[in-house]
């Protein structure tokens, strides 16, 4: 009886440690560039031939470019944004990314914090999820601190 108690635990250790990737490992996305593009406020304005028009305002966006060199390709990846070790805004990428493929995306930001534009800014992928169900988990996602924690 003991045995197969020991049995089905180790079994489902087993289990459990396939869904999850080393997070010791090395990241497996490759950021290349990282481009915040920072939100503007609307503006009227009047053109050459006098009429009045008005450009709306435009929420913040990042272009990010990046090479999965893991070995099985990536269906979802998280992005953060970081400043001085805050996680200010996180962006999300779906689809169905090969390993050495080079990517590059224009993704909208979630987060209402936006650093100066001369502020250093750290663009890390956080999380991976392989097209197998398995993940990826950076070891930054314990080591930065998010914006408004509760």
């Amino acid at each position: 009886m003991n045995a197969r108690i020991f049995a089905l635990v180790a079994v489902l250790e087993l289990l459990a440690s396939s869904r999850a990737d080393a997070s010791s490992t090395a990241n497996p996305i490759n950021i290349r560039n990282c481009a915040v593009n920072f939100p503007r406020s609307g503006v009227d304005f009047v053109d050459p031939w006098g009429m009045r028009y008005y450009q709306p305002s435009t929420t913040g966006n990042v272009r990010v470019t990046f090479l999965v060199t893991g070995s099985k390709p990536a269906i979802a990846i998280d992005f953060g944004l970081i400043v001085s070790n805050i996680l200010i805004a996180e962006a999300r990428d779906t689809g169905n990314f090969s390993p050495g493929a080079n990517i590059e995306h224009e993704l909208g930001l979630a987060g209402d914090h936006m650093p100066s534009q001369s502020a250093k800014i750290e663009c890390v992928a956080l999380v991976v999820q392989w097209n197998d169900g398995t993940y990826y988990k950076s070891p930054r996602v314990l080591s930065v601190t998010r914006l408004n924690a509760k």
